[in-house]
């Protein structure tokens, strides 16, 4: 979206469809994008998307860094456990 709007294009953002036009059509995004096309082009869709800047981009992107260290961390636990638990209970000195 930030690349659209760099180069002047203009972005709508366009709601989910009522549940029951849902159930009716269906749901695949070759028709959720049809839907999205029919709302705008009928003038039901007219609201401006969230601005991707700001303070709350930049408190989701540390989220995001945050959440993939703490899931580097766990894999990297759950390793050196392994290698603790499969190791030979003596492991060979390094020749003197």
């Amino acid at each position: 979206m930030r690349y659209l709007r760099e180069h002047d294009v203009q972005v709508v953002e366009v709601n989910q469809p009522h549940a029951h036009t849902r159930r009716r059509v269906g749901k695949s995004d070759p028709i959720d994008a049809e839907m999205a096309g029919r709302l705008y082009l009928a003038g039901k869709a007219k609201a401006a998307p969230k601005q991707a800047n700001g303070i709350v981009e930049s408190i989701r992107m540390l989220r995001n860094a945050r959440d993939s260290a703490v899931k580097s961390r766990s894999a990297a636990t759950v390793q050196l456990r392994d290698i603790i638990i499969t190791a030979p209970q003596e492991t060979p000195r390094s020749a003197r």
